[in-house]
């Protein structure tokens, strides 16, 4: 469905190729048969939600975007494509909100 849809805004882009067509979402969502149709891979990396410690954030958001974004956009994919980072952020409220040993607040921002 998601694949029928940005063809159809390519073809109302159509004479405008200058700006590229590409979909927004968490990383398990942008590979082929998706990306198949798009310009660019737009991906929300998320260290927070995965439970990482502040102390562990970087390296887990480049260890993930190589290991797992990478291949997953890559596989079976009809054409190579950019990657954008389109979201990425760590809470700061509400300070109960801990996923693991991710913990919200404006010291770990």
């Amino acid at each position: 469905m998601i694949g029928r849809l940005l063809r159809n805004v390519k073809v109302v882009a159509l004479g405008h190729a200058d700006i590229p067509i590409f979909s927004s979402d968490v990383e398990s969502v942008i590979k082929p048969p998706l990306t198949n149709n798009e310009d660019k891979a737009g991906v929300n990396l998320h260290p927070f939600i995965s439970g990482a410690p502040i102390q562990d954030a970087t390296a887990w958001y480049w260890n993930y975007l190589d290991q797992s974004v990478k291949p997953a956009v890559a596989a079976r994919s009809t054409n190579p494509i950019d990657i954008w980072i389109t979201e990425i952020g760590w809470p700061i409220l509400p300070a109960t909100a801990n996923v693991n040993t991710s913990i919200p607040s404006i010291v770990n921002l």
